[in-house]
């Protein structure tokens, strides 16, 4: 009896492994040049962003969780595209609320 259960559960465990080990692996990550477009924008903004987590991560530092609603320092990723193993993702959304940085160049 033991047996019939066995390799039906040793199917489906299989399956949500290499399922949950595709999403550890294949990675989101954004395209280099809107990299370089933040790191100029941080700079011009006096952000301390920081560059060794990637934005679309949810890192801390990208999206700052606030009980204050008047503030906010969010950088938003979505519109994902697969390339090879990782997800190449997209600038969707930059939210600042409270943050006075001066006149921006258009």
């Amino acid at each position: 009896m033991t047996c019939t259960f066995f390799f039906p559960r040793l199917l489906v465990h299989s399956i949500l492994l290499v399922i949950y080990a595709s999403f550890a692996f294949g990675a989101k990550r954004l395209s280099e040049d809107e990299v370089q477009a933040l790191k100029i924008m941080g700079k011009t903004l006096g952000k301390d962003w920081d560059f060794t987590a990637d934005p679309c991560s949810e890192a801390s530092g990208w999206i700052t969780p606030s009980t204050n609603s008047s503030f906010a320092n969010n950088v938003t990723c979505g519109n994902c595209s697969t390339a090879g193993d990782d997800q190449i993702c997209h600038v969707t959304n930059i939210l600042f609320k409270h943050l006075n940085a001066g006149r921006l160049r258009a």
